[in-house]
């Protein structure tokens, strides 16, 4: 997709798509933080503290979910036991 086009398309927030995947904020950011076509929102708190916000394109969201679904780049870290 060209900068153009992409420009103009819908962007979501890593917890809308956290919500709709049924996975964690961290997955998400994981799997998206370090694709060149993510926007990232730079902030700092009145405290000095400094947050990035991902606007990550549908395409890519797109691209990402189907890739998952077929199994190919699932991130997904195993939840620790809670029996020890």
């Amino acid at each position: 997709m060209s900068e153009t086009h992409q420009a103009f398309e819908q962007h979501y927030r890593v917890n809308q798509i956290a919500k709709r995947w049924n996975v964690s904020r961290q997955t998400v950011t994981r799997e998206f933080q370090n694709n060149p076509l993510v926007r990232r929102k730079v902030s700092i708190s009145p405290s000095g503290r400094t947050y990035t916000t991902l606007m990550i394109p549908e395409s890519e969201v797109i691209r990402t979910y189907e890739e998952w679904s077929r199994g190919l780049r699932l991130k997904i870290k195993p939840l620790r036991s809670a029996v020890k």
